[in-house]
């Protein structure tokens, strides 16, 4: 007997998402790849969509393009949810989703079992990464949070009491399984080591002891000692060592700490949960989902996909998407997103009060779901385009207002689509003169600059490597020919240059002609995607050390930071050449020179639409419709 479970109804009132995306199942997706990694076992997803095709396999979410790195949300070829992760774990439910005329709301929540280890950072201060550590003293450079930098060079001391407490707290609905502590003495600092202590768990109102030491003596430099719990626990998220006495010396610290368990842990019945219409789903067809642990795909950084499996390219989605959210480090429930009226109406919530996390999103309306806008994103986001079919950029004369000189800064952004070849992002030559600014065959990042003498008086090359693996990476190049300086960073970290030429001479920058993302004869052509090009000549020489200049083109996070409609943001005075796309422009306006240097033409061939280079807004693939079609018109 088939188990069929009908969408609610969507009330009129309330918050209301102004339409949906159209998808035509047939190569209709949206994609991203997120810049940095947040929270691999703990987070939510939730979904507001209509079905327009059934008894064919079509994906709701999925993170992951490779095998072993797949993470599958989807409806199944029986109309049944099914999920599967890297690891195995599986679950398809009983009930089968075939109603075509009304929207349903699906959550999946999950929290999967870390692995076993120190729950606390590395932290780099009392609040930084995460979490907050406090004691009741400590001394001036020896900072109660250094017991948990992972450096054992340094350490916590209380330098005017041999008693004293140390705290850390994990951040907010964070509830880590704790088995064990450990505690590290330092070199010449035996007499300052607990003798007698608490170690202890805050219940929200009180400190509850979970272990006790007495008399714990005979310590030596650099000895780590653990202490298991009597009873494993996730039922604190702040814990402390209370300290009554210690060896003798007039002051009590050590050098370093660890909080044991699985980071983050819940237990197995409820570490993934299901909710159609606001009902938990129970009844499951296969379900092996207790076998779920480690670290999941969809908070990394790889491939996400709404619409489409990203891992083999199919299960398209074909209907309504009114609402796609990723909540990163919180498992939640339907009543965060809604809830139901007394006349049985589902009623949306304003999303705008949810936190979303490094990695969250929130997909909604039909124009921002059309062109994969992500509304919890502010500030700057670049347009970028794919060089699909090698067109480059050429000028076709010399840059107006350039002239020879001594001085350079390059910022851009780049994402290859091969390795192992010649890819030119500037070229030109006159009598041999040649300016040369490309990935080379080797994956290396070279500079090749000569002066009017025939001279190459600028020649660099990295010793990193920078490849289709890498995804988007920012290329920051400085120097200064008259002072011998030079200076290459990746990704705002310093290259160590394997070769680092830099002669005093003046550099020939004038020639008959420049090509972009091609060699002089328009060889050597560049294939990926690329955003935000910048380039000058003869400016007041840019120090890259200084992290403020750095921050004028790159943020400490590692996004692309916004230069302005010209590229005048970061020194004041447009560059000489600056090709840009504000998120949605049309492509073909990347190629049109918005920099002082002049007119610049593609040479053949078009332009696509890019992904985001910050790894936060999705690129569409196919036609995604914005219609006004929503759960509040759309509905039963």
């Amino acid at each position: 007997m088939s188990f069929i479970m009908r969408p609610i109804r969507f009330a009129p009132t309330g918050y209301v998402i102004e339409g949906s995306g159209l998808f035509l199942g047939s190569d209709d997706y949206l994609q991203r790849t997120p810049a940095s990694a947040g929270n691999r076992h703990v987070f939510t997803y939730a979904t507001t969509l209509k079905r327009s095709e059934l008894g064919a396999a079509q994906t709701i979410f999925d993170a992951g393009a490779a095998s072993g790195d797949n993470f599958a949300f989807i409806f199944d070829a029986n109309d049944k949810i099914s999920l599967s992760d890297i690891g195995g774990a599986r679950f398809v439910t009983t009930p089968a989703f075939r109603d075509t005329s009304s929207y349903y709301h699906i959550v999946l929540a999950v929290h999967s079992n870390g692995a076993s280890g120190d729950t606390v950072p590395a932290m780099t201060g009392a609040t930084s990464p995460s979490g907050t550590v406090t004691a009741e003293g400590q001394n001036d450079p020896s900072f109660a949070w250094r017991v948990f930098n992972n450096a054992n060079s340094t350490n916590w001391l209380h330098a005017n009491s041999v008693t004293s407490w140390l705290a850390y707290e994990f951040p907010s609905n964070t509830y880590p399984y704790i088995t064990a502590y450990t505690i590290k003495a330092r070199t010449g600092g035996l007499g300052q080591m607990p003798k007698t202590w608490t170690f202890q768990g805050w219940n929200g109102s009180s400190y509850v002891t979970l272990d006790t030491q007495t008399n714990a003596s005979g310590w030596s430099n650099n000895e780590v000692r653990t202490y298991s719990l009597s009873s494993a626990t996730s039922a604190y998220n702040k814990f402390r060592w209370n300290i009554t006495l210690n060896q003798g010396d007039p002051h009590v610290g050590f050098e370093e700490a660890q909080i044991i368990g699985l980071n983050p842990f819940i237990t197995p019945a409820n570490q993934c949960k299901l909710y159609v219409n606001g009902t938990q789903i129970t009844s499951f067809a296969t379900n092996n989902i207790s076998s779920m642990s480690g670290s999941q795909s969809p908070n990394n950084t790889v491939l996400q996909t709404v619409g489409r499996r990203g891992y083999g390219s199919a299960n398209d989605y074909d209907g309504y998407i009114a609402q796609a959210i990723m909540i990163d480090g919180l498992q939640l429930t339907p009543s965060s997103f809604g809830e139901t009226s007394d006349d049985g109406f589902w009623q949306i919530n304003d999303p705008s009060e949810l936190t979303f996390g490094t990695n969250g999103f929130l997909l909604e309306g039909g124009t921002n779901i059309a062109a994969g806008t992500d509304s919890n994103v502010t500030g700057y986001s670049p347009g970028s385009v794919v060089i699909v079919d090698a067109p480059f950029i050429t000028r076709g004369a010399d840059l107006t207002g350039n002239a020879n000189g001594n001085t350079g800064l390059i910022s851009l952004w780049v994402k290859f689509a091969n390795d192992g070849t010649h890819m030119k992002f500037w070229g030109a030559t006159t009598s041999n003169n040649e300016i040369q600014f490309y990935r080379r065959n080797d994956n290396t990042i070279w500079i090749n600059f000569g002066d009017d003498g025939d001279t190459v008086d600028l020649f660099l090359k990295t010793s990193e490597t920078v490849t289709v693996a890498s995804g988007w990476t920012h290329l920051l190049v400085s120097w200064d020919v008259s002072a011998g300086y030079s200076d290459i960073y990746i990704n705002d970290v310093q290259s160590s240059l394997s070769l680092d030429t830099t002669t005093s001479g003046g550099l020939d920058y004038t020639h008959t002609n420049h090509n972009f993302y091609a060699n002089d004869a328009g060889g050597q052509r560049f294939i990926g995607e690329t955003a935000d090009y910048w380039l000058t000549v003869n400016n007041t020489r840019f120090e890259l050390t200084t992290e403020s200049n750095r921050r004028k083109f790159i943020s400490s996070d590692g996004y692309a930071v916004d230069l302005g409609s010209d590229g005048s943001t970061p020194t004041g005075t447009a560059p000489l050449v600056f090709f840009h796309l504000d998120r949605g422009e049309a492509p073909a306006n990347f190629f049109a020179n918005a920099g002082t240097g002049g007119a610049t033409t593609l040479s053949s061939g078009s332009l696509t639409e890019g992904s985001d280079p910050n790894g936060r807004h999705f690129t569409k693939t196919g036609t995604i419709t914005a219609t006004n079609d929503s759960p509040t018109n759309g509905s039963a």
